[in-house]
């Protein structure tokens, strides 16, 4: 009796498994139109439409619209006229005319395609007819506009249009480096019949190089250098030293300008004295010249003059008498008459 109530159990268990899993096979397969009210819309794939099947959902701005219902081809006849997909609408959305399908590319080799209903700029568009007899063109959009937005790619078509004109200018630069590269001998560049570039100026310094060496192998050429060096040596210690001689010179040059400077100042002041002397002076010599003063009458008067003269002269004549009688009395003596 146990045995029986578990088995039933089981058997319960696993025909509600089974309704469950009907339920969701019904769900998400195609039984979703079942409950509501569609019209089907043909959608006509010229091109490769690969990955299309029944059952696939159909959206429109990123809601699911409706579900493909066949796919065959367009005239069974010629199987070049492309592909027919029938498509359920929910009756409650209308498609515009001018409307088309898009289908995504199977980016890696499996899963089911998305489709895509586009109505972009067709607003106040009349709406297609719901009788079934409808047509939209349906397109398939390559891999790399899945990948990329149409902005990005004609970024990325300028970047490589850019890269391509500067991969062009380059190429006489590149051609040029490439004779500036070449190998050449320094004998044709000194006989004037090519031009000299990296390899011949690499020739030259190896020979600079080896000469040098030849120089400084000879021991007399190394102590002459050793030398040289030693007098430049001294030449700087003395050119310090003088320039520390200079330096102590412009100290001195200082002490000296700023004495200067003070006996230029001092001059100054004795030269000013003497301009108000000189002045004095002048002013002196104005009044001495003046005939209305006592002393300009003195210096401006003849009379004066020839009186002076006059007594001059008679002092003159009395020093010569008092002579004379000095001799008298020195011949004859001092003699008193009484």
């Amino acid at each position: 009796m146990r045995e029986m109530k578990v088995k039933l159990a089981v058997g319960i268990f696993g025909l509600f498994c089974l309704g469950t899993l009907g339920l969701l096979v019904f769900a998400f397969g195609g039984g979703q139109n079942l409950f509501m009210s569609t019209y089907d819309i043909n959608v006509r794939f010229k091109d490769i439409a690969g990955g299309l099947q029944s059952g696939q959902s159909v959206t429109l701005k990123g809601k699911r619209i409706g579900q493909t219902k066949k796919v065959e081809f367009w005239d069974p006849g010629n199987v070049a006229s492309g592909i027919r997909v029938i498509v359920a609408v929910d009756s409650e959305v209308l498609i515009p005319q001018g409307a088309d399908m898009k289908v995504g590319a199977n980016l890696m080799g499996f899963g089911k395609p998305a489709l895509t209903i586009d109505v972009y700029d067709l607003s106040g568009a009349p709406s297609l007819t719901t009788d079934g007899s409808a047509v939209i063109m349906g397109s398939t959009i390559s891999p790399i506009d899945q990948m990329l937005p149409p902005e990005m790619q004609h970024s990325l078509t300028a970047a490589v249009e850019g890269f391509t004109k500067l991969s062009e200018s380059l190429t006489p630069v590149a051609e040029n480096l490439t004779v500036l590269l070449e190998q050449r001998d320094i004998s044709i560049v000194d006989a004037n019949q090519a031009a000299a570039n990296i390899a011949t100026l690499v020739q030259r310094f190896d020979l600079v190089l080896k000469n040098l060496n030849v120089v400084l192998a000879d021991m007399e050429n190394v102590e002459n250098l050793k030398a040289t060096f030693a007098n430049a040596r001294t030449m700087s210690e003395r050119g310090v030293a003088f320039m520390d001689k200079l330096d102590r010179l412009g100290d001195q040059g200082l002490v000296l300008a700023t004495d200067a400077t003070a006996l230029l100042r001092d001059m100054r002041g004795s030269i000013e004295k003497l301009s108000t002397l000189l002045t004095e002076f002048n002013k002196t010599g104005a009044t001495l010249n003046d005939t209305k003063g006592t002393v300009g009458l003195l210096l401006n008067d003849n009379r004066l003059y020839e009186e002076l003269i006059l007594s001059a002269r008679r002092l003159s004549a009395a020093l010569d008498e008092l002579r004379a009688a000095m001799e008298v009395m020195k011949k004859e003596g001092f003699k008193v008459k009484l």
